[in-house]
């Protein structure tokens, strides 16, 4: 016998959880059951379970400083007895049936107990672009409490621009001598960075779901991960696009539509998009005579790590295209290939023109092999919020839908509107970003159709993923 501390998730649930709790009930009647969704940050109810056994949520588990607490009683959360399970012996040529199922006796919201250990989630207390959080002693003299969500610099407030942004943007605390010193600036008078994923919507989107984010998954592998990155490989990955597909049709993609798409995995839709322009450079590259890619964009747009995409397509610079009718004949398989910034325009002026690795000017909606141009969208573009009309043919366009999800559709209604998705030789996607930037897990997809560009996304991808560069996690993807 042991107290418990718990609730319940959902208006629709208060019924069942109230008859489960009741049955534990103390004679005395002190079990009380607060319904609704977990948005009041008051303490659950306590009440009193049996069990078989029990297995305690501790600080070994949890990584937390102390085991749950809750006025002043210790927090357990309980479960059935487990069958023990044997792994069959070398030679046994099949697998002993697993265990069973493991049982809660009393309904509890886990996550929400660790948010609460952790002060997130619903039992969040620190203002937007902020959280909580314990400093190490030689660290800011151990500070415990708000810190800002980046470079975690003390105080309640967005910590863009570190201590020196305290004063360039007219912040309204300074961290003095251990402590959060008011500036007499307030939120309506400071000033705000609005860029590269700032501010963030995470205050409200738990706001208004009622939401405790935790990602737990199985640790189960061993080795190295061993990805195929190339059409139709049976790698790591196999299992990751359809699963992404699925979550891509809730959100109101055309259903069956991404059927004709492959995908790879990703660090997020940044660099979703710098290896779509390295695979499309290195596409062009490869059938005809440019070496220097210009990229169109609709204004207003913004850019990406341009000069990483082109250090990735000069790395298969033996397989760019060489001919006398070539500038840069007989040099040609020399790792010279360059991507200009992004030449933005205004629809309804004359398109852009460049100069091809052939002499000859092209304007940027020329179909000509030896264009030098490729576009780039946004759907929906950031920061205007509008659906743009694709300019250039699809085998020139990469698309950037980190932006895909129906918040950003208030004009249509807080759908996706399918009819307006435009035609792209590949996308880029975020796992998470809608939520955190701060989870870096993607997905990069390309045209089946398009043979050349999916075989150069996969050399891109795989560049990317080697070793040198990290490889990439299981943990950015197996669980979410």
């Amino acid at each position: 016998t042991t107290q418990f501390t718990g609730g319940c998730r959902g208006q629709e649930h208060s019924q069942s959880c109230l008859a489960a709790l009741n049955a534990h009930s103390p004679a005395d009647g002190t079990v009380a059951l607060r319904s609704g969704h977990l948005t009041d940050t008051s303490e659950p109810a306590i009440f009193q379970c049996t069990t078989a056994s029990m297995l305690t949520l501790t600080s070994a588990l949890l990584g937390a400083s102390t085991a749950m607490e809750a006025a002043g009683t210790a927090r357990s959360m309980l479960f059935a007895s487990v069958p023990k399970f044997s792994p069959p012996p070398p030679s046994s040529p099949t697998l002993a049936p697993p265990p069973s199922p493991i049982e809660l006796t009393c309904p509890a919201d886990i996550d929400a107990e660790i948010m609460k250990i952790y002060r997130g989630g619903q039992y969040d207390a620190c203002p937007a672009e902020s959280f909580y959080y314990k400093h190490h002693p030689d660290v800011y003299d151990g500070y415990e409490g708000c810190v800002g969500e980046n470079g975690l610099h003390p105080c309640g407030q967005d910590g863009f621009g570190g201590a020196d942004g305290v004063t360039t943007y007219n912040k309204q605390f300074a961290y003095q001598n251990g402590q959060c010193v008011d500036t007499g600036y307030t939120m309506e008078t400071m000033s705000y960075w609005i860029m590269w994923g700032h501010p963030m919507d995470k205050k409200e989107l738990l706001k208004r779901t009622g939401l405790n984010p935790v990602i737990s998954f199985p640790f189960v592998r061993g080795p190295y991960p061993s990805y195929g990155f190339s059409p139709n490989s049976d790698g790591d990955e196999a299992d990751l696009w359809p699963v992404h597909q699925e979550w891509l049709y809730y959100l109101g993609w055309p259903e069956g539509d991404l059927d004709h798409y492959g995908a790879y995995p990703t660090e997020g839709a940044e660099q979703s998009m710098d290896l779509l322009y390295a695979a499309k450079a290195l596409e062009l590259a490869s059938t005809s005579c440019t070496r220097r890619m210009y990229i169109l964009a609709e204004a207003p747009a913004y850019g990406y790590d341009i000069a990483q995409a082109a250090r990735w397509a000069n790395t298969r610079s033996n397989e760019f295209y060489s001919g006398p009718e070539c500038e840069c004949f007989p040099d040609c398989n020399e790792p010279t290939l360059t991507i200009a910034p992004i030449v933005g325009h205004v629809v309804g002026d004359p398109f852009p023109e460049a100069v091809g690795g052939d002499g000859v000017t092209y304007a940027a909606d020329s179909t000509e092999t030896n264009s030098p141009w490729i576009e780039t969208m946004v759907f929906p573009e950031n920061p205007t919020g509008k659906v743009k009309t694709p300019l250039l043919t699809v085998e020139r366009r990469v698309c950037d839908g980190v932006y895909v999800y129906p918040m950003y559709f208030g004009a249509n209604n807080w759908t996706v509107p399918s009819d307006l998705i435009p035609d792209c030789s590949g996308w880029a996607y975020s796992i998470t970003k809608v939520y955190s930037a701060a989870f870096r897990a993607g997905i990069v997809t390309y045209k089946k159709d398009q043979p050349a560009f999916a075989t150069a996304l996969g050399r891109m991808a795989s560049r990317a993923a080697s070793g040198a560069n990290g490889i990439y996690s299981d943990m950015a993807w197996m669980g979410y």
